[in-house]
């Protein structure tokens, strides 16, 4: 139960943050870019580390035959997370944060350190690595994480900051009692996903803070968003199917259409219509957010069922059920949210109509 659990929220994690760092490229300014690329770069780093485990936990062999790839994914996203906190660390300075030269000098030199550490053959990345190199080469992040944490905690020029230095800590936190504790305690693996949260929060606060207002033009760009992602998901249909020589019906090819048809159509025609009849958008504001939530949380159902289909070899891992049930969750969510929109939609035009 909690494997499957945890192969959803990652797929979903994966597709929700990249569906903001796509929308964010289309924002206009050097703040939402860097954000974009910070974005990105978090998904791309962590997909490497957590499609393995996707893979493993919906394959036969499981992870144990999977922790050459597992070993490598880790290497990378320690790579790209470090990068990611000196992109916040730039994001910040862009957004008038108190920097100087000894700052830059002190976080530059712990991201130095931390990716010679990373560098160090000690690490035997591929294989079993040693629990005092997970300790040694984790030392300068946090410290890294601590400064940031700190400064922008201190800072009152940027208020709304002290909620992103705590969801820092936060995730510095879970991280570190991964990484100390899970070693001699499996368990404590779990807490990767409150850290991943964190990561999900910080995201979405610094994308609030760049588009603040929700107004028509939103609808189109999401819209574009959803499209560029479908395409994303072809190509990862196109080519997963590739590697496994499968050429029979799955599931994974649902993915496609279902996000441009849902996404990029639905939220295109509705664009339209609030344009064309000038109607009152923000009306819909909440329940879309939780349309795209379900969408997301949708196609994720159908990314799950079918790399199962492809990886499990014909090896009943999971009950038919089980599945059934996850996927249906998305469907009422995504129904109701739906419905929503359509009612409020015809009740805005009703409105609309009564006052001319």
């Amino acid at each position: 139960m909690y494997k499957i659990i945890e192969v959803y929220f990652d797929l979903f994690y994966l597709l929700l943050v990249m569906g903001f760092s796509i929308r964010l490229l289309l924002e206009r300014g050097k703040r939402p870019r860097v954000l974009a690329i910070m974005s990105f770069l978090l998904v791309i780093g962590d997909a490497f580390h957590l499609l393995p485990r996707i893979y493993g936990h919906l394959s036969a062999g499981g992870l144990e035959a999977n922790r050459v790839y597992l070993s490598y994914g880790m290497m990378v996203t320690s790579f790209t997370m470090t990068i990611f906190y000196m992109l916040f660390y730039y994001y910040y300075k862009l957004s008038g944060g108190k920097t100087n030269r000894f700052r830059n000098l002190t976080l530059f030199l712990f991201f130095i350190l931390r990716i010679i550490f990373l560098l160090l053959p000690a690490n035997n990345w591929g294989g079993v690595s040693p629990y005092y190199m997970s300790i040694l080469r984790n030392i300068p992040f946090l410290t890294m994480g601590i400064l940031l944490i700190t400064w922008i905690y201190k800072d009152k020029n940027l208020s709304y900051m002290k909620n992103i230095s705590y969801l820092i800590a936060g995730s510095f936190f879970f991280y570190s009692l991964v990484v100390v504790f899970s070693e001699a305690l499996p368990i404590f693996g779990a807490f990767m996903l409150p850290k991943t949260v964190c990561y999900i929060l910080i995201v979405y606060h610094l994308y609030k803070i760049e588009v603040p207002e929700f107004e028509n033009q939103e609808l189109f760009k999401s819209a574009i968003s959803a499209l560029i992602l479908s395409m994303i998901l072809g190509v990862f249909y196109r080519e997963f199917t590739k590697l496994f020589y499968y050429q029979a019906f799955t599931s994974l090819s649902l993915a496609h259409g279902h996000t441009l048809i849902l996404g990029c159509l639905f939220s295109f025609i509705l664009y339209l219509l609030y344009r064309i009849e000038d109607l009152n958008i923000e009306k819909i504001k909440k329940i879309y957010g939780i349309y795209i939530i379900s969408l997301v949380y949708f196609i994720s159902s159908f990314i799950v069922r079918g790399i199962y289909q492809i990886t499990a070899s014909s090896v009943k891992i999971y009950s038919d059920e089980l599945l059934a049930g996850f996927a249906g969750i998305g469907h009422i969510i995504l129904a109701v949210s739906l419905i929503s929109i359509l009612i409020k939609s015809c009740n805005n035009m009703q409105k609309n109509v009564a006052k001319q």
